[in-house]
């Protein structure tokens, strides 16, 4: 790197974040892909015997079923917490 390219101790640890960020998202749309493709509703999949069963399941209100509100709260209040997030972090 040259003198004016050198990373702060910040910008690499928000790069860290952020990337960690990013590999956990590309994480879950990946495995919710699988889900709708290899599991089916109401019957259970068995991975490691009775030990682990996987079944397919859609979660119809907010974070862990609360329905605290519609569709619109719940999006308005993750675009809020990302913003104050963003804003914390720099």
């Amino acid at each position: 790197w040259s003198e004016n390219l050198r990373w702060s101790t910040a910008n690499r640890y928000l790069f860290n974040i952020s990337l960690i960020a990013a590999v956990v998202f590309i994480a879950d749309q990946i495995t919710k892909i699988w889900a709708l493709k290899a599991l089916s509703p109401v019957t259970k999949t068995s991975i490691i015997g009775d030990l682990v069963q996987f079944t397919l399941i859609f979660n119809e209100g907010g974070a862990f079923s609360t329905k605290l509100g519609s569709t619109y709260f719940y999006t308005f209040a993750s675009i809020a917490v990302m913003i104050i997030v963003v804003i914390v972090l720099y």
